[in-house]
């Protein structure tokens, strides 16, 4: 009885040795995500990459602003950001996935108690701000609108430029839209939605998006991290393993839960030109 007992803890001892050994194998890989970004998709499809990847990455999560996440991966503390936009000044310093999620483009929204006046057709953003040269924009602080829509806001006067920043940005900017504290909101038609059915905001009183040309119909979110060998690394496999989930009909689902019934059919018609 006692050779058992012995023997037992013997092969405890063995097992345990071995799964630390196990984990010390692992890569280990720091990333930082904003869930103020309202839609949960991205986190649905993060959890499960990170799942599929366990064996080899050993992965953990920080809540951080984009402009703290940055920051951190800039001086060494930490490897990845998540459901970021990628433009040609990010690639210079970072390196991307493959999509990871798929958002209906950006969109510019009023709030339905607006002085703004809707345009009879369709009209550019840059033509929108030269109608009215005192509109006032909502922003969330050092995020990217995208290559296009970031160089228009670069020759916009700072004071037409209502900027917020910190965890709950979208939250309080969808808030502050709908108290005319500025004129216009620049967002994803699923992420308004998405703080309209949280705040429980009547169908007449939500934010109305105008009908502004030019902007892409799709966007995509991605991993980016700094670049080194074992962020390489992580990149690699992370790829590998979209290749297969982005075939799944979960991973659609993912996406189709938090979109607006009446935008199912524009996502699904944008999504399949691509995949």
């Amino acid at each position: 009885m006692r050779i058992n007992s012995f023997l037992f803890i013997i092969l405890c001892f063995i097992a345990l040795m071995q799964s630390r050994v196990a984990f010390a194998d692992k890569v280990h890989i720091k990333t930082y995500f904003n869930p103020a970004g309202g839609v949960p998709t991205e986190q649905l499809v993060f959890g499960a990459l990170r799942t599929s990847l366990a064996e080899r990455f050993s992965i953990s999560e920080e809540q951080a602003s984009l402009e703290r996440a940055l920051s951190n991966i800039e001086r060494g503390d930490g490897d990845c950001v998540r459901s970021l936009l990628p433009t040609e000044r990010r690639r210079q310093s970072l390196l991307f996935s493959e999509p990871v999620t798929y958002f209906l483009g950006l969109r510019v929204f009023v709030s339905s108690q607006s002085n703004v006046e809707h345009p009879k057709h369709q009209v550019s953003l840059q033509a929108l701000l030269q109608q009215h040269p005192q509109l006032v924009i909502g922003l969330e602080k050092d995020r990217s609108y995208g290559d296009q829509i970031d160089a228009l806001l670069s020759q916009v006067d700072p004071a037409r430029m209502y900027q917020k920043d910190g965890s709950e940005s979208t939250s309080q900017l969808h808030a502050m839209l709908l108290a005319n504290r500025f004129d216009v909101l620049i967002e994803y038609p699923t992420v308004m939605e998405y703080h309209n059915v949280q705040k429980s905001i009547a169908p007449q009183n939500r934010p109305v998006p105008l009908d502004v040309e030019g902007l892409p119909a799709l966007l995509t979110g991605h991993v980016a991290c700094k670049d080194t060998p074992e962020n390489q690394q992580f990149i690699s496999e992370l790829n590998k393993a979209l290749t297969t989930m982005t075939k799944s009909d979960e991973y659609l689902a993912w996406h189709l839960q938090y979109i607006e019934p009446g935008l199912r059919e524009s996502f699904l018609t944008e999504f399949k030109k691509i995949n």
